[in-house]
């Protein structure tokens, strides 16, 4: 399992890196698909993830 959160994380960067948009383009689809998260855990990860992003810059 860690090892997909990895791969999945590297991908989402990448994407976001080369085209600037946002991780959750790549990252939502992924969870509900490769990790079988349902769709209302997956939203607020992605709205946790952005916010603390946001509280870095």
């Amino acid at each position: 399992m860690k090892e997909k959160n990895i791969i999945i994380g590297l991908l989402a960067g990448l994407v976001s890196g080369l085209f600037a948009s946002g991780g959750g383009m790549i990252l939502v689809p992924s969870f509900i698909s490769i990790l079988k998260m349902n769709e209302t855990r997956c939203k607020s990860y992605i709205n946790f993830c952005n916010i603390t992003y946001g509280i870095g810059e």
